[in-house]
């Protein structure tokens, strides 16, 4: 039983990273079906998230873009997003 849980998360989150979607929403309720509890579903399904993430960065972050001289990320957005975004996760951690 726990040997198909396993195969299925590990067949769902890679499904889930290669269509580029974090996976949340496909963890979270297959680990509930296997008897977690919310909060600890809701952990594990951050820490892999983050892990899937790292992992894109890492394979993506040197590739160059196929049509102009720059790279596939844009850190021109990313300076410009990464300031509100920690704003707002530390606004809302505050609130809750």
């Amino acid at each position: 039983f726990e040997y198909f849980a396993t195969l299925l998360l590990v067949v769902m989150i890679m499904l889930a990273n290669a269509a580029g979607v974090g996976g949340g929403g496909v963890i979270v309720p297959i680990m509930m079906l296997f008897g977690f509890a919310t909060k600890v579903c809701i952990a594990l399904s951050n820490v892999i998230i983050l892990i899937g993430a790292i992992t894109r960065y890492i394979m993506n972050f040197n590739d160059s873009h196929p049509e102009k001289k720059a790279t596939t990320i844009d850190y021109g957005i990313v300076i410009l997003m990464m300031p509100t975004i920690m704003i707002g996760s530390f606004i809302g951690i505050q609130i809750n």
